[in-house]
């Protein structure tokens, strides 16, 4: 089915076909959003750049692991972009459980081999639902073939690769590494953290860096009220103050059934004077339609379609947009 755009909004209050919902606006149409990149980071020899956005992709039940025809589409739609991206980042939750491997990960990974095979390569952030049972990362490992340079004990969890101008820096919202075997850690800290600083911003080559993890900064479902990073609201302002240090744009992530996003600015920090995008996809999981309401909420949400994001990257004009597209 071919997609349809819903691209978020730019601070410059442009709205399409937008009404409200609320204290905040549900839109169907909206503007590209516009990143402004730095222009000390800027490199003349470097080339344009796309890549793809998408997150939670997992079926409801043990009986569809994966939204199988919710992922083909999206993928029969990134297969149709021009210029085709250098990549695409999933988000987390790409299977429902990883118990049944022909169920799970064999179901994600059949659909996305028409990306591979097109030389569109994909990486993944580990999501909760790809955690459960003593063999979790194993099965990852089977599953998968990241890059292994990351902290120790996060091999293939948490690592970065390089793009045409971006740099993508995968995270681990979910775990405390390999070994893990308890529940939703929701933050990321100590030596994840150390490491993160030493591949961004200034020790990044990159023009642009881009984060994604599962689990978001903030909470905006009623589901996930104070269940996401704000959890540990000290390691998650560290976290994105060394964001905002490194100069870093774009965060992706997912968990929260619903596409939105937020600017991340003063308003929630006032050293906070680089503003952070902030990115939550749903391309396939049930849909959370409640919002909290007591707290700031994202700029734009949208819980009835699901959606991937198409950010382009041009190092010579300093410029980039991150446009989002719904698809049945």
């Amino acid at each position: 089915m071919e997609a349809t755009e819903l691209e978020t909004c730019h601070e410059d209050g442009i709205h399409t076909d937008c009404r409200s919902a609320g204290s905040g606006t549900h839109c169907a149409r909206l503007p590209a959003l516009a990143l402004a990149l730095l222009s000390v980071l800027l490199s003349a020899s470097a080339e344009p750049t796309r890549i793809v956005a998408i997150g939670d992709l997992r079926g409801s039940t043990t009986i569809e692991y994966v939204n199988t025809n919710v992922l083909a589409n999206i993928v029969t739609s990134i297969l149709a972009l021009a210029p085709k991206p250098s990549a695409v980042i999933v988000h987390g939750d790409m299977i429902f459980s990883p118990v049944n491997i022909d169920q799970g990960y064999l179901q994600f990974t059949n659909i996305m081999d028409r990306l591979t095979t097109n030389d569109i390569p994909y990486y993944c952030a580990v999501g909760n639902h790809e955690v459960g049972g003593s063999d979790w990362y194993a099965k990852w490992q089977d599953a998968f073939d990241f890059p292994q340079n990351g902290p120790p004990q996060w091999q293939e969890l948490v690592y970065y690769v390089d793009v045409g101008c971006m740099r993508i820096v995968a995270l681990d919202s979910v775990t405390g590494g390999t070994n893990w075997l308890g529940g939703l850690r929701s933050r990321i800290d100590g030596e994840q953290m150390t490491w993160l600083q030493s591949v961004i911003g200034a020790n990044s080559p990159a023009v642009f860096d881009v984060m994604s993890s599962h689990i978001p900064a903030y909470s905006a479902s009623v589901a996930h009220a104070n269940g996401c990073l704000d959890l540990w609201p000290v390691e998650r302002d560290a976290f994105l103050q060394a964001t905002v240090d490194a100069r870093s744009t774009l965060y992706f992530a997912g968990h929260e059934h619903m596409f939105y996003r937020r600017n991340v600015d003063t308003r929630y920090n006032p050293n906070w004077t680089h503003t952070i995008t902030h990115i939550v996809n749903c391309s396939g999981a049930p849909f959370h339609n409640e919002l909290i309401t007591n707290t700031i909420l994202p700029e734009i949400w949208n819980y009835s379609d699901y959606a991937f994001t198409v950010v382009d990257v041009d190092p010579d004009s300093g410029r980039g947009t991150a446009t989002t597209y719904t698809e049945d």
